[in-house]
């Protein structure tokens, strides 16, 4: 069992309930407070020295990314977890440096995953804590699979790396496509996943991070650009800027 001075705040009962069960198949019980009034966790944490916090965000009073600003403030602020049925607010969370980011209803497969994450940091020497803001930290990189949500908070994709084709930023939103023409949302920033993801991808435009697998041919289009084409036909600006490196890898 995990010695981690824990705290779950959440405004529902049912919802603490259920996140205090997960938390109990891994963490000492004796380390696990909860809280349903979300304006008494900055002074909870001090008090009890908490290093770990699972956090709702859609809470009266204070939003849970409001909260997550003000706890990270503190002389030494605890890790934090976002618990939520919504996927809109990921970005946010990860830019706030959150471990993790969980939808509800908690699956206990994907709890694990959050759990070998903070070992892992616990396990992590302090000149050398873990970049929660990865792709390697944050999800699903581990096996050569990432993961990806749906329209609705509970869909759940896993992909494998090898079938994804490329990715795509929108703004500060990251969609990863497929073989099959499938695109989902990803948790993660583009430029975070250029340092992770394996050798076979490169980033071939400030939007696009390209599988090299899937490339059947890179032609010169308008000018002195150029432009990939994929086995499934699906086309990829390719930039001057790193026209170079994607040439280098295709072997070009």
């Amino acid at each position: 069992m995990l010695k981690i001075k824990t705290l779950i705040i959440d405004d529902e009962q049912p919802a603490i309930e259920e996140l205090y069960y997960h938390c109990s198949q891994y963490i000492d019980k004796r380390h696990i407070y909860d809280l349903n009034n979300p304006r008494q966790a900055v002074a909870t944490i001090q008090e009890h020295q908490i290093e770990l916090v699972f956090l709702d965000i859609n809470m009266p009073f204070i939003s849970g990314i409001e909260l997550a600003k003000k706890i990270s403030q503190l002389k030494k602020p605890p890790h934090i977890i976002f618990v939520t049925a919504y996927d809109d607010y990921a970005v946010k969370a990860f830019e706030l440096n959150a471990i993790d980011y969980i939808l509800k209803p908690i699956d206990p497969v994907r709890f694990r995953i959050t759990i070998d994450k903070i070992t892992n940091i616990l396990k992590a020497p302090t000149s050398k804590k873990i970049d929660t803001g990865t792709i390697e930290q944050v999800n699903n990189h581990i096996n050569g699979k990432i993961t990806a949500v749906g329209t609705n908070p509970n869909d759940r994709y896993i992909f494998h790396l090898c079938d994804i084709t490329y990715f795509h930023a929108e703004g500060p939103v990251v969609f990863a496509h497929t073989k099959d023409n499938i695109h989902k949302r990803v948790h993660y920033k583009l430029q975070d996943l250029e340092k992770c993801l394996p050798d076979n991808f490169v980033r071939a435009h400030k939007s696009y991070i390209v599988n090299t697998e899937h490339v059947s041919r890179m032609y010169l289009w308008q000018k002195s650009n150029y432009q990939i084409e994929l086995n499934n036909k699906a086309t990829i600006p390719v930039s001057r800027r790193y026209s170079a490196q994607v040439k280098e890898k295709l072997n070009w």
